[in-house]
């Protein structure tokens, strides 16, 4: 698809595992990359895009190019052209009355079975809006030759697939089981369609609904249509793209999101996505990309959210970033940096860490209300009634850090011998501990003097507060020579607790919460004959642990380690 092929510049291996092809199209210089094999969702789009740019940082537009499942419009057009068949071109984009791109799996479920979404997506920049309406335009009077471009894929390797393989079922119409292809479906069950007078794919513009699952369930697909702005195609790598760069997607449909799905018109779909691009790229003049923002999205909201899973507990202070580590093993959640163990360094390079997006921080005044246990907790303030407020921060971004697999990244950790001996000796008492597998952290964060104090304010710390700063002592004397510093103020942990049972047989590690070794490794308290298994479990939500803290009287202070 590439007018010329480029010399690809290296790139750090270290940083960037991402496998490039340089090149051009119309004067614009083209990068294109791709989910590694069999890599597929938010998740790993976003860790492609977080590496691209990287890399690149000077990319101004985005085009997420691939296949999508096929939402079928309600009610049926009459105009063939107008319904969406195998094959045919999907591009995300706005409306007055839809969004671009919605996220179908994230929302709420209001009285009535009406669908609120409530996760909004960045649109596309108002200048490729305007070369799609040049495109639309040049299409509709016939002036654009799609299969012009079409034809610069090789035919054998993407064949258009023959017409009687683009069959569309009824929604409560199941595939049978065992069958790889539609020969023994039951043909009265087929939607009737009009059919089109040319074999041309058609270019729909609409609303595409992202999610996280693969979708073969018809009803679930009709459903989607009907809360997300009558969405016309599902995929599940957008979210991962469109808040970090000035995207468009464009999808190929290569099946209809049911059942009946199958491969074969996933090479032509494919292509035709890729033709659809390049004819943007040629209808987009060069000029038009100077007019464009950087490609890193940056919000203007006003008040700063945080979706925490389950797993995520506010600290009741905000640590530096040498106080906590991720991949560190705690006995208290609430005083990670105490009686911890810290894996040696050469095994956390080894895993795979993943940073979700960043998000613009802006200055906030930290409420230290007896009643409110953390002082990381004035992201989740409202703007209510308030009593005055003691301590300021200002932040440029608020960041995430994970491991992509918390039990494969607790497995490497436990490799060795001195992670082993702590966690035995942990079993043997019966103890429980917690392995801390994503930081929440405010980056170059900027801590300053209160506006005011309250003496009757019992804020619960882990250190005692400075009258004259306001400040936890541990911060001011780390943060008092530097203007700003990464600021941890919440963990995501899981709870793991060990027990030895009597071996049965060989040790075998279970991708769900066991890990067992045997028990030689550990000598000493007679369980020779034994085998240990290692338990992760959820910590329960936030609430769960508010009460944890609530119970608790006094914390030691870390600077007594």
């Amino acid at each position: 698809m590439l007018d010329h092929r480029h010399k690809t510049p290296p790139v750090n291996v270290l940083r960037d595992r991402n496998k490039y092809t340089c090149g051009d199209i119309n004067g614009h210089n083209i990068v294109i990359t791709c989910l590694p094999l069999h890599n597929i969702g938010t998740l790993n789009a976003a860790i492609v895009v977080d590496q691209l740019t990287y890399s690149f940082p000077n990319i101004k537009v985005a085009l997420l190019v691939g296949i999508g499942g096929g939402i079928p419009r309600a009610p049926k057009p009459t105009d063939p052209t107008k319904d969406i068949h195998l094959g045919d071109v999907v591009v995300g984009w706005t409306s007055p009355e839809a969004e671009a791109v919605v996220k179908w799996d994230q929302g709420k479920r209001l009285p009535g079975g009406k669908f609120q979404i409530i996760s909004r997506l960045s649109p596309p920049d108002r200048a490729l809006g305007n070369v799609l309406s040049d495109l639309y335009v040049a299409h509709i009077d016939g002036e654009i030759n799609f299969v012009k471009h079409l034809e610069r894929c090789e035919v054998s390797r993407f064949p258009r697939p023959d017409p009687s393989e683009d069959t569309l079922y009824e929604a409560d119409y199941h595939h049978p089981e065992g069958s790889n292809d539609c020969k023994s479906c039951d043909s009265n069950r087929k939607v009737d369609r009009p059919q089109r007078a040319k074999r041309d794919f058609e270019i729909h513009f609409g609303t595409i609904a992202t999610g996280d699952t693969v979708m073969r369930d018809a009803l679930l697909r009709d459903k989607v249509r009907d809360d997300c702005y009558s969405a016309i195609c599902v995929e599940m790598e957008a979210a991962g793209v469109l808040n970090r760069q000035n995207c468009l997607v464009i999808r190929g449909i290569s099946d209809y999101a049911d059942s009946h799905k199958n491969d074969c018109w996933k090479p032509y779909a494919a292509a035709t996505a890729a033709s659809f691009a390049r004819v943007f790229l040629y209808t987009m003049d060069p000029g038009v990309i100077d007019e464009i923002p950087d490609g890193v999205t940056t919000k203007s909201a006003p008040d700063i959210t945080i979706q925490l899973s389950q797993n995520a507990i506010l600290l009741p202070d905000i640590f530096t970033g040498d106080l906590i580590k991720i991949g560190q093993l705690v006995l208290n959640p609430l005083v990670p940096n105490l009686n911890n163990y810290i894996p040696s360094d050469d095994i956390i390079n080894e895993l795979r860490i993943i940073e979700p997006e960043p998000t613009p921080t802006y200055s906030r005044l930290i409420n230290l209300e007896h009643d409110k246990f953390s002082i990381a907790k004035f992201l989740n303030l409202s703007s209510g009634n308030r009593k005055p407020n003691l301590l300021e921060v200002t932040a440029e971004e608020l960041r995430y850090r994970t491991f992509q697999n918390a039990t494969e990244a607790l497995q490497k950790i436990c490799t060795s011998q001195k992670a082993k001996d702590w966690i035995a000796d942990l079993a043997l008492g019966g103890k429980s501990f917690y392995f801390v597998f994503g930081l929440l952290y405010l980056q170059n964060a900027q801590f300053k003097r209160a506006v005011s104090f309250q003496s009757n304010c019992q804020p619960y710390s882990t250190a005692p507060l400075d009258r004259n700063t306001q400040l936890p002592l541990h911060l001011r004397a780390q943060l008092s020579n530097s203007a700003h510093a990464s600021g941890i103020f919440g963990i995501e942990l899981m709870k793991a607790k060990g027990r030895w049972f009597k071996r049965t047989g060989n040790p075998s590690w279970d991708d769900k919460v066991h890990w067992r070794w045997p028990s030689q490794l550990y000598k000493g308290g007679g369980v020779d004959d034994k085998e240990f298994v290692l338990e992760l479990e959820h910590v329960g939500d936030i609430a769960e642990l508010e009460g944890l803290l609530s119970t608790q009287n006094e914390l030691p202070d870390p600077d007594d380690e």
